[in-house]
């Protein structure tokens, strides 16, 4: 199952993307995450620069942990969302 991640400006209009195959299930490890737990593999999760700092720490740790080749590119892009005004990173699930 595929995972699109986007950054969006404020009209959701793509300035970045990025296709992931790995999923974020809702299973127990996943559960100790501030964020990652939240991602819907089946629905669009949204996270906005206030939640950003989280995400990355999120990322940072299940990247330790786990097996996620697109772990980079996704803390690039959030990265981004924190330092541009008005965009949002927008996990896109089937």
């Amino acid at each position: 199952m595929a995972i699109d991640v986007c950054l969006t400006d404020e009209n959701g209009n793509p300035e970045s993307n990025l296709v992931i195959w790995e999923t974020f299930k809702g299973d127990t490890s996943i559960e100790a995450y501030v964020l990652l737990k939240y991602i819907d593999p089946h629905g669009d999760t949204t996270f906005n620069t206030l939640q950003i700092a989280d995400l990355i720490s999120d990322m940072i740790r299940f990247k330790k942990t786990e097996s996620c080749p697109a772990a980079d590119a996704i803390i690039e892009l959030a990265n981004r969302c924190r330092n541009e005004v008005h965009t949002y990173l927008v996990f896109y699930g089937d």
